[in-house]
Parts: C-alpha cells; structure tokens; sequence
C-alpha cells in the first residue's frame, strides 16, 4: 500500500513539474518574442485561416498584411481562437522584430496568451502540490 500512494505522488508531482516547465517556458518565450518586436506599426487584417485541429474543432487564424523595412508583408498569426477575434478588413496595431519582420505580435492578443501560460502554470502546481502532499502522508 506504501509503495502505491508514492509511485502515485511521483506521478502526479511528475505531471505537475512538467506542466509547471511548460507554462514557464512558454512566458519566457512569449516575453523574449515581445521583447524583440521593438517595431509598432498597423496592419490590416487581410483574411482569416481556417486551421483544423487534431481532435475536434480548429482555430481562426489572422492574416496581417503591413508595412515593414519597405516591403509589404504578410503574415499569418502564430496565435488563433475559436471563435474568431478579427474581422477581415479590421485595422490592428501590431509590433514586429525589426530583425525578423515576419515575427509579429498583437497586443490584443497578449490576454490568451497570459491565460495558456497561466492555465499551465496553475495545473502544473496543483498537480505537484498534490503529489508533494500525497507523497508525504505516504511516508508518514
């Protein structure tokens, strides 16, 4: 009965220092892409992709066309929703690496992408905290 109460509290404190890495890795890197997009200019919405997921559903994906280091560009979003959170023809603002111009962010987006590190970075905790408990009423 020991044995099974710690192998499952190492599989929970498992699942929740992975969702824990995850959800940290993931601010790091949307942090570090906002912290090169030093550029700020509007872009138009010039039509929306539809991307369909591996299970159920898909996701709405932004098509910004803007002006950048003297080229017209357009880029599909990196960040998609369901359901849609743009109008084709909408005017957005957006900031883009001056160094990368097709690395592009939209400050509207900036909410979800607080709620998926957050929603890791929560489940992750949880989940290790359970196992640290769990562990230790385990070996008590």
């Amino acid at each position: 009965m020991l044995d099974a109460r710690i192998f499952i509290s190492v599989i929970f404190g498992g699942i929740g220092l992975l969702f824990l890495v995850i959800g940290f890795i993931a601010v790091v890197f949307f942090r570090k892409r906002r912290e090169n997009a030093s550029a700020i200019t509007t872009a138009r919405v010039a039509g929306i992709e539809w991307r369909r997921g591996n299970d159920r559903g898909g996701c709405y994906y932004p098509i910004f066309e803007y002006y950048a280091n003297g080229c017209v560009r357009r880029v599909a979003s990196s960040f998609g929703s369901n359901p849609c959170r743009y109008k084709e023809g909408e005017e957005v603002e957006i900031h883009y690496n001056t160094q990368k111009p097709e690395q592009i962010w939209a400050e509207r987006d900036e909410g979800m992408k607080k709620l998926f590190c957050g929603i890791f970075i929560g489940i992750g905790g949880l989940f290790f905290v359970i196992g640290v408990v769990m562990g230790i009423a385990g070996i008590l």
